[in-house]
């Protein structure tokens, strides 16, 4: 049992738009040891916000209107089950993996059209502090 929170952000088109899901939440998994390696699955329950910009031309004048651009912003709870791996450097440092897949829990389907939904690789350093 724990809690988490994380951003994601992916940029895409050459118009500079982009979507970002910010999200916490309290989260349950279960481990399995085998020598250096740990695996886990489990989940993550929570809620956050997602920003969605979307330009449909080259942004020419900061200072100008452009109707051409559509800027989204709600919050929404989330669903987020993932599945990792951990490896044993040593006793205070893991290499870790882990593979999530967020979904929206509230909203009606067309109010979150545009959530971020699909698979994120984690990869990082886990450090121990032993005693």
């Amino acid at each position: 049992m724990g809690g988490e929170g994380y951003v994601s952000t992916a940029n895409y088109d050459e118009n500079e738009s982009y979507v970002s899901l910010g999200w916490g939440g309290v989260l349950a998994d279960v481990a399995f040891e085998a020598k250096k390696f740990t695996f886990y699955a489990g989940g993550c329950f929570g809620g956050g916000a997602v920003q969605h910009l979307q330009r449909n031309y080259p942004l020419k004048n900061d200072f100008v209107h452009d109707p051409a651009t559509n800027y989204r912003h709600y919050t929404t709870m989330l669903m987020a089950p993932y599945l990792g791996m951990e490896y044993a450097l040593n006793d205070g440092i893991h290499l870790t993996a882990k593979v999530d897949y967020s979904f929206p829990l509230s909203g009606k389907p067309e109010s979150v059209c545009d959530f971020p939904i699909g698979p994120r690789l984690y990869v990082g350093f886990l450090f121990y502090r032993m005693k």
